[in-house]
């Protein structure tokens, strides 16, 4: 079984480019969400779920759930003023391919339980 979920347990300041970092995992089944880095690494092949809900601080920011550094999988847009950003997708991915957030712009993050990532293997192929 391969499941994961962590949270943001500080507020947080990002340069574009940066890596979101959920440093708090929740729920770790199979050990492939790596807190360290904040990224997950696929254990297998297999069509994968992700979920990921942002909310910033005091600017408008962009975000990117991204597969293997260059593809963007999902687009989070997070307006200033505690405007939060959720979605969810349903991706194949190939053994050790890596998923993970993104700021795409300068951005901040509360952290005060409001930013999760979570994912599951739904079926192996």
């Amino acid at each position: 079984m391969v499941a994961f979920s962590a949270r943001l347990t500080h507020n947080i300041n990002l340069n574009n480019g940066q890596t979101v970092i959920f440093d708090t995992p929740l729920m770790n089944l199979g050990n492939a969400y790596h807190e360290t880095y904040g990224h997950f690494s696929a254990p297998e092949d297999g069509l994968y779920q992700f979920a990921v809900t942002l909310l910033t601080l005091s600017k408008t920011s962009d975000f990117g759930l991204m597969k293997n550094g260059n593809e963007i999988l999902a687009r989070f847009y997070s307006k200033e003023g505690f405007i939060g950003s959720t979605n969810v997708v349903e991706v194949i991915l190939q053994d050790r391919d890596v998923v993970f957030v993104k700021a795409t712009s300068d951005a901040d993050l509360d952290g005060g339980y409001y930013c999760m990532f979570s994912g599951f293997l739904i079926q192996n192929l």
